[in-house]
């Protein structure tokens, strides 16, 4: 036994020895890196897609109708049930409804928080999808190999305010990269936008 195992490892370290090496591209030239603002990117096409989010908040609000309407009953049933003398028949009815209606409502109130959930969900993957389509694109045409995403406010006020230091400051103590220098011309987040554009108009013709 300790014979085949001994000829074993042998076999493996001589193979492993003797493989021929993986040939490892080099880089031509220096290496390009940008950076995008995602935030802006998000809160541009966001906008544009206002009209998903109206059909959403109409969804909420019927259902979020309903919930007052049932909760001004179930006050009103209950007020009727503590100040009314009833027939213990005509109570436990009473009783039934005011069960039933806060199952309704909390059966309402789930659904809003799925539907919220949902959109949530297909808008992040749906922005994600198309930012990533249109960075590597825009970096295919213009020789980037590197592009990383950051974050800043829109509002240049908010730029060196404590909050948005301090945000950057947690970031990097999770062990998070964030760019602090970078000249406007490594800022891609106009062009990519731009080919987000372009990519929907094509897909829309």
């Amino acid at each position: 036994m300790n014979a085949t195992i001994i000829s074993v490892v042998s076999f493996v370290i001589a193979t492993g020895f003797n493989s021929p090496e993986v040939p490892v591209k080099k880089p031509v030239g220096p290496t390009r890196v940008a950076v995008v603002n995602i935030g802006r990117v998000f809160s541009y096409f966001d906008h544009r897609n206002r009209w998903n989010a109206l059909s959403l908040m109409s969804q909420v609000h019927k259902r979020h109708d309903e919930i007052n309407q049932i909760t001004t009953n179930i006050a009103l049933w209950q007020t009727t049930l503590n100040n009314s003398d009833f027939r213990d028949d005509a109570k436990w009815h009473l009783r039934q409804y005011i069960t039933r209606a806060k199952k309704h409502s909390a059966e309402l109130d789930a659904e809003i928080k799925c539907l919220l959930e949902k959109y949530q969900e297909e808008s992040l993957t749906q922005y994600w999808t198309e930012i990533q389509g249109a960075v590597k694109a825009y970096a295919e045409q213009h020789g980037i190999h590197i592009v990383l995403g950051y974050g800043e406010p829109l509002e240049i006020e908010l730029l060196n305010a404590f909050p948005n230091i301090n945000r950057k400051n947690q970031a990097i103590d999770t062990g998070a990269s964030v760019p602090l220098l970078f000249r406007n011309s490594e800022d891609i987040t106009d062009g990519v936008m731009n080919m987000m554009r372009k990519r929907r108009r094509e897909k829309q013709e």
